[in-house]
């Protein structure tokens, strides 16, 4: 069995730039979802553990009654809801003799401007959790903001994809593909994307014979211009053929082989 042809790094990269549309849409907007989401989990990450999540209703219902201590109050003054800014009232109580502490967000300004450090409030506690009976724990709606990269996402993962799957299907062909002649149909050149030109490329519609005969008629893209130059329509052209399907072909590309030190 014929040895896989390697390919270097480059190689791969090149097949990439040969898509452009697909590689620009598919990684970009891939990306960016990466550029929103990082700075809105650093923000957030910090305002989440300032206080511990509970079921206030739960703890309200079925917790214990007792007597707390408020030993500190933050008022978070960098952030505004419905122009009012939340609130971190720290409390610490006993059970059974042992102290706890705990803190709670909570959005009610006109409550918490009647507290001072040292108050005695009244907290209900259920296991691990503990509440100030009257103040409602407020958690900021974090998750709407997470949907925010959902468009971009939902843009770029489908040309990334495509492109995958395109740069696979000609890798395979590069390493594994059976070596065949064809007959050169026609050759247009693409222009690239405008003012970078990146992308240019020349498309060759070629014929080549199948095992059984048949006459199948296929295209590859390639960004070797010299081909314009060094062949004409109905001369013959290297291609690779894929050893389980017939339909899938490339060009044999010769500066690539060259590049790789292909010796099949």
């Amino acid at each position: 069995m014929t040895k896989n042809r390697s390919l270097n790094f480059s190689t791969k990269i090149n097949l990439v730039k040969k898509r452009p549309i697909l590689a620009q849409f598919g990684i970009l907007f891939t990306l960016i979802p990466l550029f929103i989401l990082l700075p809105i989990s650093f923000i957030f990450s910090s305002l989440s553990d300032e206080a511990p999540s509970v079921d206030y209703d739960s703890v309200l219902i079925d917790g214990t009654l007792a007597e707390g201590v408020i030993t500190n109050i933050e008022t978070q003054f960098n952030v505004t809801i419905n122009e009012q800014h939340p609130s971190i009232l720290t409390y610490s109580y006993l059970i059974d003799g042992m102290k706890k502490e705990s803190k709670v967000s909570t959005l009610e300004p006109a409550k918490v401007v009647a507290l001072q450090v040292g108050d005695t409030v009244q907290i209900k506690y259920l296991e691990s959790e503990s509440i100030i009976v009257g103040f409602k724990p407020y958690s900021f709606p974090i998750g709407f903001f997470f949907l925010i990269p959902l468009p971009f996402l939902l843009i770029g993962i489908p040309f990334l994809v495509i492109l995958i799957v395109q740069v696979t299907k000609e890798i395979a062909l590069y390493k594994n593909g059976i070596i065949r002649e064809a007959e050169i149909i026609a050759m247009t050149p693409n222009s690239g994307l405008p003012f970078t030109n990146l992308g240019q490329s020349v498309t060759v519609h070629y014929l080549f014979n199948s095992k059984n005969g048949k006459r199948i008629t296929e295209k590859s893209k390639t960004i070797d211009f010299t081909i314009l130059s060094d062949r004409k329509k109905g001369e013959k052209v290297k291609i690779l053929v894929s050893r389980n399907d017939e339909s899938k072909s490339c060009l044999y590309p010769e500066i690539v082989a060259i590049e790789n030190n292909w010796t099949n």
